[in-house]
């Protein structure tokens, strides 16, 4: 399928943002992620994963959003599949937390787009 202008456009950035988000995934999950699944006193505070590697997206998700909206989700019927933001935030250096916000923001962008594209890109 081939797109010109417009079209064409969306697809290249949503690819290249599908790219960014996925290095910064791995990049996160081995830099910040790995060091808190070692350590005892977090280990337990990453969330449940029904998937390899989906802890990498609840610390990033902890430290990507504002902690007041993180709480509710702390504190609501599914707290238990999230990260405990304070135990996150407490063992992550500012690098980490930069580096988690960015994970998280890449990957929200490039699920934006691609739902866009969805709709704006035509259907043959």
């Amino acid at each position: 399928m081939i797109y010109q202008g417009f079209e064409a456009w969306i697809f290249r950035v949503t690819m290249w943002s599908m790219l960014v988000a996925g290095v910064m995934y791995v990049v996160f999950g081995q830099l910040t992620v790995r060091r808190l699944r070692r350590n005892p006193a977090t280990r337990d505070c990453l969330g449940m994963s029904w998937l390899s590697g989906e802890d990498i997206a609840h610390v990033a998700f902890a430290v990507g959003i504002p902690r007041r909206i993180h709480q509710r989700a702390e504190n609501g019927c599914l707290g238990f599949m999230v990260a405990k933001s304070e135990v996150v935030l407490q063992h992550t250096t500012r690098l980490d937390r930069i580096l988690g916000w960015l994970c998280y923001w890449s990957i929200m962008v490039y699920l934006v787009l691609l739902l866009s594209s969805y709709f704006i890109l035509p259907r043959r």
